[in-house]
C-alpha cells in the first residue's frame, strides 16, 4: 500500500469520524452565504453546461436500465396519480380545442402525432407534438389546432416547459 492510499484510507475514516460536526459546519456554511454560493453554483452550471450534461447523459446511459426500471416501478406504484394528470391534461386539450375545428384540421392534428411516433421508432429517442404557443402558458394560451403544433424531440420540448419565445423582426 503507497502514501496516496494510506491517506485516502485515513480521510475516508476521518470524514466518517466526524460526519455530524462536519454536516453542521456544512449547514451553518450554507445558512451564512447562502446566496453567495447559490450565485457560485448558477454560474458554475452556465460556464460547464456542455460537460454537465455530457456527464448526465453518460451517467444515464450507464445506467438506464435501472432508470426505466425505476420509471416503472414509480408509475406502478402511483396509478392514481399518473391517471390523474392524464386525465387533467385530456380535459385541458379539449378545452383548448376550438367547436369549428373539422375533419381536415383533425386529420393534420391526428397525422403530427402519428409523425411523432414514427420519429420516435425511427430515430430511437422520444419526439412530442408540442404546442408552439402553449395551452397553458403564463402570457398567452394558445389553441388546439393544427398550426400550432410542430413536432420535435422530447427533451426539446421539456426544456421548453410552458413558455412562448416571442421571435422580433425588424
Amino acid at each position: 500500500m503507497d502514501n496516496v492510499d494510506k491517506a485516502k484510507l485515513y480521510q475516508a475514516a476521518y470524514r466518517e469520524k466526524n460526519k455530524d460536526a462536519r454536516n453542521a459546519w456544512h449547514r451553518e456554511n450554507y445558512a451564512k452565504n447562502k446566496e453567495a454560493i447559490k450565485a457560485t453554483k448558477k454560474e458554475y452550471r452556465l460556464v460547464n453546461a456542455e460537460v454537465i450534461k455530457a456527464k448526465k447523459k453518460e451517467a444515464y446511459e450507464k445506467n438506464k436500465e435501472k432508470h426505466l426500471a425505476q420509471k416503472k416501478e414509480y408509475r406502478a406504484l402511483n396509478k392514481g396519480k399518473i391517471n390523474s394528470l392524464n386525465a387533467a391534461r385530456k380535459k385541458v386539450i379539449k378545452q383548448r380545442t376550438p367547436k369549428w375545428i373539422g375533419m381536415t384540421e383533425k386529420f393534420f392534428i391526428s397525422e403530427a402525432y402519428e409523425l411523432a411516433a414514427l420519429r420516435t421508432k425511427m430515430f430511437g429517442f422520444s419526439w412530442n407534438v408540442d404546442h408552439i404557443i402553449p395551452l397553458q402558458g403564463k402570457i398567452v394560451s394558445g389553441l388546439h389546432v393544427p398550426n400550432n403544433l410542430q413536432v420535435i424531440p422530447a427533451i426539446d420540448n421539456i426544456r421548453k416547459k410552458n413558455k412562448y419565445e416571442v421571435s422580433h423582426v425588424s
